[in-house]
């Protein structure tokens, strides 16, 4: 079975320290894979996806080069390969990212204090031929006006390709984003690009937070590998489904069964 996409957390070094961010606590750099390791699954990861979405950590502050050799070999194997930055380091990523198929620039307001900041950030990476997109975590006061969500992402989409709308998750608050149905709608429609996650996704098709008719994509479109070579079936579990010992162990991504999540464990 091929997944729609495969991620990779390569590193959990990061410049910033998020309180929400789910790498946090899993400082297991002793035990990290070499690169090497990772630029060799890459035939087969090939046979397993079409897409691969490499992240942190930050790779543009912890490895830079390897962004650089990695997408490049993606890229002579024809997967999608895109990641996703703070974009605090908008030098590196300009000099580092010409293989990729995308860079996405993560926006909540602990990464960023100024908005103004960031467009210009944004800005600047699109003069210089950078794909850009938009990874916008929402918070407790996204909606507050409901106006000013909207105008957010009409303001990103000044600059970037494809916003991509996120729930928190492993946060002590809730967000009643089903009060905001309508906003999601009229941007949905208003944009071909606008995007949201699949807890996102499930929330407000199904209009519950939780007990869904069908499962989240955990572990049937999305297989998440660690730098450690461990296998999960998304970015936030803990629950090892796999070892990879050596590069070929990839191809067992195909045949992973992983339990069916009707509600996500991790909000």
């Amino acid at each position: 079975m091929r997944r729609r996409v495969v991620t990779l957390h390569i590193t959990d070094r990061c410049n910033k320290n998020c309180s929400f961010c789910y790498r946090r606590g899993r400082e297991n750099e002793g035990k990290n894979l070499p690169f090497s390791f990772f630029y060799g699954m890459v035939p087969y990861l090939a046979e397993v996806t079409e897409q691969v979405a490499i992240g942190g950590g930050e790779l543009y502050y912890a490895c830079p080069e390897f962004v650089e050799e990695f997408s490049r070999r993606c890229d002579d194997y024809g997967l999608i390969c895109n990641i996703t930055t703070n974009g605090s380091l908008p030098e590196r990523i300009i000099r580092y990212s010409k293989y990729l198929t995308m860079v996405s620039v993560s926006y909540d307001r602990e990464k960023w204090s100024s908005l103004v900041d960031f467009m210009l950030t944004l800005h600047k990476l699109r003069e210089n031929g950078i794909r850009l997109g938009v990874n916008f975590l929402i918070d407790r006061d996204t909606f507050n006006p409901p106006l000013k969500f909207i105008k957010l992402v009409d303001l990103f989409f000044m600059e970037a390709e494809r916003v991509f709308v996120l729930y928190p998750k492993r946060v002590k608050y809730h967000i009643p984003i089903l009060n905001y149905k309508d906003c999601y709608f009229y941007l949905s429609h208003k944009y071909k690009h606008f995007y949201v996650d699949d807890t996102t996704y499930k929330i407000l098709s199904e209009r519950r937070y939780r007990d869904w008719n069908s499962p989240c994509h955990y572990g049937i479109d999305i297989m998440n590998i660690n730098s450690d070579g461990t296998v999960t079936g998304c970015s936030f579990s803990d629950k090892v489904l796999l070892k990879l010992h050596e590069v070929v162990d990839v191809l067992n991504i195909r045949e992973l069964k992983t339990e069916k999540m009707y509600s996500c464990p991790y909000l």
